[in-house]
């Protein structure tokens, strides 16, 4: 009897002062797998750029995002997971969206430094255009290069203007016709157009208006009007 009940009185204490591995695993501060999943998905639901393929859904555009709804959300989710990049990036979007330009563009500066293409991708358009920032073609080169060459077709058009124009970096027609080419390749209209600008007008030791002629004329199809314009002027020549 009495060993009995020597054992009753351990597994109570045990059942006391121990507690389950999966229970510790699981304390009320932590993130479990499904928290995080759902943190990262309504983030990329609510602001996902549609052009980046680091995120999970179609992406939405900047003039349908909800910001009451994306600020939160992304929020939470960027600051639960400081490692995952595009989360900045996407946050990022809700606060420029909401007129926190500068608290923005830090955001994507961080993003960018972390390797994220699309961030990269924005920040040569910043500073091409100098939205939010003092427009500088030194800064947007080197950010446009980053994304360009992760495959980026704005980026890839921007830096083909910038060695066309000689903004930034060192004018050269020949690596402007590269990124051109890449960027027209992958269907961006202003790559295309300006690639048939350069055949045009002789800009190019291979310049040709064969080359010229097809590079409108895929613009054109993409209903740009000045590519129009340029094909109607070359059927005049000949």
């Amino acid at each position: 009897m009495k060993i009995i009940r020597h054992q009753a009185i351990i597994l109570i204490f045990l059942s006391l002062h121990i507690t389950p591995l999966h229970a510790a695993q699981n304390s009320p501060g932590d993130t479990n797998a499904g928290d995080k999943k759902t943190l990262i998905a309504d983030c990329d639901r609510l602001a996902g750029h549609p052009d980046d393929t680091s995120h999970q859904g179609p992406g939405v555009k900047r003039e349908e995002l909800n910001v009451n709804e994306a600020l939160p959300a992304c929020k939470q989710a960027m600051e639960a997971f400081p490692n995952i990049p595009r989360l900045k990036y996407q946050y990022a979007r809700t606060l420029w969206a909401a007129d926190r330009t500068q608290d923005a563009i830090k955001l994507v500066e961080q993003a960018g430094s972390a390797g994220h293409a699309m961030s990269q991708a924005g920040l040569c358009a910043v500073y091409y255009k100098g939205r939010g920032v003092t427009r500088d073609y030194a800064k947007a080169a080197e950010w446009c290069k980053m994304a360009a060459e992760q495959g980026d077709d704005v980026a890839q058009s921007y830096l083909g203007w910038l060695y066309m124009e000689g903004a930034g970096v060192p004018a050269d027609n020949e690596k402007a016709a590269v990124w051109l080419r890449k960027a027209a390749e992958q269907g961006n209209v202003y790559g295309q157009l300006w690639l048939g600008w350069m055949n045009e007008s002789g800009a190019l030791s291979s310049s040709s208006l064969a080359e010229a002629r097809r590079w409108y004329e895929k613009a054109a199809a993409q209903g740009n009007t000045y590519a129009k314009e340029k094909l109607d002027e070359l059927r005049q020549v000949q």
